[in-house]
């Protein structure tokens, strides 16, 4: 969709759900689709491509529009020294580059970030290019760390790459350089980054490892009935923080039926941070014609959160019993796991042990 003061030029396309508006120029062989929006005072020419939910209201242009450059900035996220690389594969440093560049009119342009990241090379002056051990991305993971910087400048072009191995090599040096008609710009010099084995996490580690106590209430989801609520976290230091858990979601894996008893446990989500009033339903169906829906709080501390329910009501019924233990970890924040499982034991409490 074209509308207002908006100009389509050359063999320029818009395509699928996209909008230019405003006083926007889409000319030459520019493409924009998808759910892209092109207004203000942007000028989109050459082959450059936008696409995704991308929103452009300046002068974005493709690499080979490029006629100088002028280097900004070159930085490892938000710290300044002391660069380390867990080589678990998660973790990953971000590399944050940013320059001015002109076009051979002398007109101020920008760059595309994923474009950008296709014209740079990183390479260890140990080792050479970093393809083997090394994997490179424009794109963010779960365990990015330092945090990239919230830095924002409409008239300065940025690319973040992504740095994360799984191979130790005590320590790389890097040079990241970028090739523009044939003269070789050198973004960063000697950038030492520290690789290391992922940490090892213990029972020493966990918080409360051996006395974890649940919270519990009663009546909930009817008479007779008690919900215990336990959170397993890592303790904090001024090194290392809990970042994340992981476990299936919403996951009834403990049952027992005996008489009018009956015992189960369950999994909640994966959420680790206090959050007041949050709540969580579970829906036990017991028979075709009989469940209990349970609903409590569920974030009322840090952790991972388990849930056991016992319940005496209902007709006598035979034994059955199946599950009885759940596989889950817990993430700092470079990624480094510690791989924990959680076991019913009577009355269906539950324990905590490292796989």
């Amino acid at each position: 969709m074209v509308f207002g003061y908006a100009q389509i030029q050359g063999n320029a396309i818009v395509a699928e759900d996209a909008i230019v508006y405003g006083n926007a120029i889409i000319t030459d062989s520019a493409k924009v689709y998808g759910k892209a929006q092109v207004y203000g005072h942007a000028y989109i020419d050459g082959e450059s491509i936008i696409s995704e939910n991308k929103h452009i209201f300046e002068n974005i242009q493709s690499w080979n529009n490029i006629d100088s450059l002028e280097v900004i900035n070159t930085n490892i996220g938000s710290k300044t020294d002391d660069y380390i690389l867990y080589a678990n594969g998660r973790h990953q440093i971000p590399i944050e580059i940013y320059f001015k560049s002109w076009d051979k009119k002398k007109r101020e342009i920008k760059i595309e970030e994923d474009e950008i990241f296709e014209n740079i090379e990183i390479v260890d002056k140990g080792n050479g290019k970093l393809y083997n051990d090394y994997y490179l991305s424009g794109k963010p993971g779960g365990f990015v760390y330092p945090e990239v910087s919230d830095f924002f400048d409409e008239h300065i072009s940025k690319c973040t790459i992504y740095i994360s191995t799984f191979k130790e090599l005590d320590e790389i040096l890097l040079d990241i350089t970028i090739l523009i008609k044939k003269k070789v710009f050198y973004l960063y010099n000697d950038i030492k980054i520290k690789v290391i084995p992922p940490r090892v996490y213990t029972s020493e580690d966990v918080l409360n490892y051996d006395n974890i106590q649940p919270i519990i209430e009663k009546d909930i989801g009817g008479y007779n009935c008690i919900l215990s609520k336990y959170y397993i976290k890592l303790k904090n230091s001024s090194e290392f923080f809990m970042a994340k858990g992981k476990y299936p979601e919403d996951n009834w894996f403990y049952y027992i039926q005996k008489g009018n008893y009956k015992g189960c446990c369950t999994t909640t989500d994966n959420n680790i941070k206090f959050e007041p009033s949050s709540f969580f339903t579970k829906e036990f169906i017991f028979t075709t014609h009989w469940s209990v829906s349970v609903i409590s709080e569920h974030h009322e501390e840090d952790g991972l959160c388990f849930w056991s329910y016992r319940i005496w009501h209902s007709d006598l019924q035979n034994y059955n019993e199946w599950g009885g233990e759940i596989n889950f970890s817990l993430f700092d924040q470079y990624g480094n796991e510690a791989k924990m499982m959680a076991k019913v034991i009577e009355d269906e409490k539950l324990t905590f042990h490292f796989q």
